[in-house]
């Protein structure tokens, strides 16, 4: 249940637990968008199954042969979204010519061209165009970290 998993945060990363607490009496109210943001951005990034399934008392774990996939990675789009006869997964606004297995995620007006590249993932924001080799988009994370260290490079975050 949702007190249950709130139960075993608190118990588990506190901090956490009680920056959720000062967001939940700030929903509905003129601060919850402030509130939403700071919550965001004092947690700390870690993954539940870190952070809270792997100490909590309370969750039981059962043997099971199945495939794991973390969805949320750029590559995890090929194996969900249809592909092009090139296997070029393309998401938005985007033209291809001669160019092989590369994901395109565009999410503006605008349009990405690809001409002759091949293993790349592309992906273009209102405010950032990232252009990453398909074996290097775990290593985001860091560029991300290292970003956020740059006072000129913040506000793209």
């Amino acid at each position: 249940s949702v007190n249950s998993v709130l139960s075993a945060i608190s118990q588990c990363q506190p901090d956490m637990g009680g920056q959720l607490d000062d967001y939940a009496m700030k929903i509905g109210t003129g601060d919850e968008s402030t509130a939403r943001r700071s919550l965001y951005e004092k947690s700390n990034p870690i993954s539940i199954d870190f952070a809270v399934l792997e100490s909590a008392e309370n969750v039981l774990a059962i043997k099971a042969d199945m495939v794991w996939d973390d969805v949320g990675s750029w590559n995890a789009l090929e194996r969900y979204k249809n592909k092009d006869m090139n296997n070029n997964v393309i998401i938005g606004n985007a033209k291809v010519a001669d160019s092989y297995e590369t994901t395109i995620y565009n999410e503006t007006d605008g349009i990405i061209v690809t001409l002759g590249v091949s293993d790349l993932v592309v992906v273009k924001t209102d405010d950032i165009v990232l252009v990453a080799h398909k074996t290097k988009v775990n290593e985001v994370k860091q560029v991300i970290k290292e970003l956020s260290q740059e006072e000129a490079h913040k506000k793209y975050l």
